[in-house]
Order: C-alpha cells, then structure tokens, then sequence
C-alpha cells in the first residue's frame, strides 16, 4: 500500500487495558478484568465496555487489582466474552500502556479457545514507547507518564480507568505530527475466524463500586517503581523493565514472580546474560535515585538491599561511603504498641526469641486477624493456614530481616 493510499483510509482505535493473575500468560496466568474504549479517527471516546473474567484459578495479587474471589462469581469466562471482543477490536488499531503485555495476554486467551488471532503488535500502538518522545525525562508508569500529561487517572489498576487514562494519554502525544504518524501507519486488526458452532450469549460484567483497586503498601521501592527512570534499551527490554516495575509494586518479589519474569524474559527472547544486565541497571538507577538528595536513609538501604537478593544480585547495592543515615527515617511498615504480629514457619532464630521480642517491644503476639499488623515467615511465600488467612485478609507477610528493621524503627 502506498503512502498515498494509507494516508486516505480513516483509521479508528481500541484502547485496552487487562488485570491479570500474574505476570506471564507463558506461566498460564489469565485475565481477570478487561477494559475497553472505542476511539474515532479524531481520537475522541466513541463506546466504553469493561467486563470481569473468571480464570478458573486463583486471583493472583489481590492486593494490587483489588479483584476478590466473591467479585467473580458472576462473571463470565473469556470463552463468553470472546466474540464480542473481537468485533470490538475488529478493524481498529490496538493501543494499550505497554502493549506487549496486554496484546500478549488477550492473543493468549484466544489461543486457548483455539482461535488463531495472530501477532497484534504490527496492529498494536504502545503510549509507554511513544511517551519519551513527547515527556523527555519520564519514567515508564502510566501513572507517571499521566502525571507529566496533566492527566488524572482516578482508579488506576481498574481497567476501564487505566484504558481510559491511556486514550487520553494517546491523545496527548499525538498532538506531535510524528507520533500520531506512526499511531496511524498501524495495520487495524483483522476479525479472528472462529469455528463453526453456536455464538455465546453476550455478557459482562462489572467491578462492583466497593471494589476499588488498594494502595499499595508504602514504602520508597513502591513509590519510585512505576516512575523509574528509562534506561535506552530495545521495546522487548522495555516491556520486560515494566513487568518488573510491577512485580516490585508491593515492595516483594515472591517466588511465584521470579519464575513469571523467567517465563516473561523467554516470550521476549531475552537470554540470561540480557536479563542479568537489566537487573543490573535497574538496581543502578535506584541507587542513583537514592543518593540524589545525598542522604541514603536506613530504610532506602534495606530496601535496596532487599531488591538486590530478590534480583539474585550479590554486590552490595549501595557503597559505605556513599551513605548516611537520616535521623528519622521512616519504615514502609510501621508497627506500633498493641499491635497484633503472628509468626509461622520454621525460622532461623527460634521462634520463642521473636515472640519475646516481640512482647518486649510492647507488641501483641497471637494468632492471625483482621487487624493484625503483619505476619513473620520463615517463608514470604508461605502456604501455611496462618499464610493464606493473613493474604485473604490483606495482612503484609515479611520474613525476618524485615521484621528485625521494623522492631529497631518502632517510635
């Protein structure tokens, strides 16, 4: 097609945001949550949908989606769902904030229903690549690109309000002649053929209005992951940068995570050597964040050194000479007296010790409730009773080096 001929079609766009189980659809995790908005060629909202998915398997980080089992029970399955999103889609550019993970995840879905709806990414447009353009010095959150467009995202990590915010993010970038040249040299998406059988009643579902997304818990990793500074690296590093931004959201990266980035640097067909090299700027570019203001607090240390050993990264992440401690640093977790801590899993220092402690500094130690404080694991990724009661209660879970920093910051 000439560009003659591509400048006269009339293009029209699908902006696109999903909730997830987990980071990898390689790792069969599944969408949970789908929003949709539906643009013109002149960038305006012509139709918003959103619909709940249930995965059949559990929900993943609850915490940060803030989608609950019960919020499910209704919903319909992707299978249910399928045709109306494609003809949603059909004929449309796709745009979505890194838009490799979100077409990867919606291309999956289709593949396990056995429809071949094929690569996305010559259809697909990616406001986290196109925002350096425009934003110079942004990190590669869609928070944080909103921020610098002026624009408010009200519900981030609910769908629909993520698709929304990116629509209005795309319209921002694309007052810039060449960013909206490139938005409209994308192919719209062909229609998936399905096989022949009857068509699925159509239905949705939507996120109750109780179940709005959670803060994450505080703390400096949580605040500076999704407005990270960009390093110059390739789209697929980028987008495996932005899973990590948001496996590091909560401040943990568990063992289920550690494997789902393995599984995402594999999709992206980044080796080892790449993946380590990544990590490594990562922690770099934290360090420099932590040293800016030239005070390196005792609580950005251990959160650095945290992020380094879940990185599998053994040098030490800020040099001695570098630092200084602040005279009151705050903690992530703040724990006060009274207040309830549970400990479960074989620990490296006897259990009895920790609950002495514990006791001595004034805290209630006990079994695991709705207003407990924390738990302490031998094991973060714990499956014990006490573990999945304290998750399903949204209590933190930390293991033993936290809870030693917490006990030396309580007021």
């Amino acid at each position: 097609m000439s560009p003659a001929d591509q400048k006269s079609i009339t293009r029209q766009f699908a902006v696109i945001d999903v909730e997830t189980t987990g980071l990898s659809y390689n790792a069969h995790h599944r969408i949970i949550e789908i929003g949709v908005v539906l643009l013109d060629s002149s960038l305006r909202p012509v139709r918003h949908w959103e619909t709940l998915v249930n995965p059949n398997r559990d929900l993943g980080p609850t915490r940060v989606h803030g989608i609950r089992a019960r919020d499910l029970r209704d919903a319909p399955e992707f299978g249910d769902i399928a045709h109306e999103l494609a003809d949603l889609l059909a004929g449309r550019i796709l745009v979505a904030h890194n838009a490799m993970f979100d077409s990867g995840f919606v291309s999956a879905e289709y593949r396990r229903l056995g429809v071949r709806i094929g690569d996305l990414a010559p259809s697909s447009v990616c406001t986290m690549q196109l925002a350096p353009r425009v934003l110079r010095g942004v990190g590669r959150g869609l928070d944080a690109c909103c921020a610098a467009a002026g624009i408010t995202n009200e519900r981030a990590h609910a769908a629909l309000s993520d698709a929304d915010a990116t629509a209005r993010l795309l319209g921002f970038l694309s007052r810039d002649d060449s960013v909206r040249a490139e938005v409209d040299s994308r192919t719209p998406l062909q229609r998936p053929a399905f096989s022949a059988g009857p068509t699925p009643a159509a239905r949705t579902l939507k996120r109750r209005g109780e179940s709005r997304p959670p803060e994450c818990p505080g703390g400096w990793v949580s605040r500076i992951a999704a407005s990270m500074p960009r390093d110059p690296v390739g789209p697929a590093e980028e987008c495996y940068l932005a899973v990590l931004d948001r496996a590091l959201d909560d401040r943990h990266l568990s063992g289920e995570e550690k494997l789902e980035l393995v599984s995402v640097a594999e999709s992206l067909s980044l080796d080892r050597a790449v993946v380590v090299g990544l990590h490594r700027r990562y922690l770099h570019t934290m360090r420099e964040l932590a040293l800016a203001d030239g005070i390196v607090t005792a609580d950005e240390r251990a959160e650095l050194d945290l992020v380094a050993s879940q990185l599998g990264l053994t040098d030490g992440p800020v040099p001695d000479g570098h630092t200084s401690v602040a005279a009151e640093p705050t903690p992530a977790i703040t724990l006060r007296r009274g207040d309830r801590v549970t400990f479960t899993g074989d620990t490296a220092t006897p259990r009895s010790e920790w609950e002495r402690l514990a006791r001595e500094h004034g805290l209630d130690v006990g079994g695991v409730t709705k207003k407990s404080a924390l738990v302490v694991a031998a094991d973060p990724d714990s499956m014990s009773g006490k573990a999945k009661k304290a998750r399903d209660y949204g209590v933190p879970i930390v293991d033993e080096k936290a809870f030693a920093i917490l006990l030396d910051s309580m007021p």
